[in-house]
């Protein structure tokens, strides 16, 4: 009897590490080419015209910022240096519908982070040059270029105090 107790525990271990192994090769992998960040700009500060960034991690989760255009002074006048701009940034959590990256914008709700409806931003994925056209649910599309398959570590501390909450 104590045989039988032994290979009835070995056959179900064995057959829950074969599902295990199955369902994480039929996991879908988020493509490694889409992680890291993306940007219209070098910087949220670049230029006069508002900018635009995302920082994917491997798993998709990860965040969507952008910035106003820059202020200009009525008068003309002004010292050069940069002016403050309008900065605002959502959670995101990605994944791929079919070619097409699918980036669900997520907003709190109490202690959590919720899909928000009807915040849906659609990209295509272009390799040469590493570029991501996303179309936003109202306004103009945007070009992003590839920054770096990493994420800088201010983003990455900032996705993982995200991640938290969910």
């Amino acid at each position: 009897m104590m045989k039988l107790t032994h290979a009835v525990r070995y056959v179900v271990l064995a057959g829950w590490l074969v599902g295990m192994q199955a369902s994480e090769a039929a996991a879908p992998a988020f493509p490694e080419q889409l992680t890291g960040s993306w940007a219209t700009g070098e910087s949220l500060y670049s230029g006069t015209e508002p900018q635009t960034e995302l920082h994917l991690a491997a798993d998709g989760f990860g965040m969507w910022t952008g910035s106003t255009s820059a202020p200009v002074r009525r008068d003309g006048g002004g010292d050069g240096k940069p002016v403050p701009r309008g900065i605002i940034g959502f959670p995101l959590q990605a994944e791929m519908d079919g070619l097409q990256l699918k980036l669900q914008l997520l907003l709190p709700q109490g202690q959590h982070l919720m899909p928000a409806p009807q915040m849906v931003i659609t990209c295509s994925y272009q390799p040469d040059p590493s570029t991501l056209t996303c179309l936003p649910p109202l306004g103009k599309a945007l070009v992003l270029s590839r920054r770096g398959g990493s994420l800088a570590p201010e983003a990455a501390q900032l996705i993982e105090r995200l991640r938290r909450v969910l």
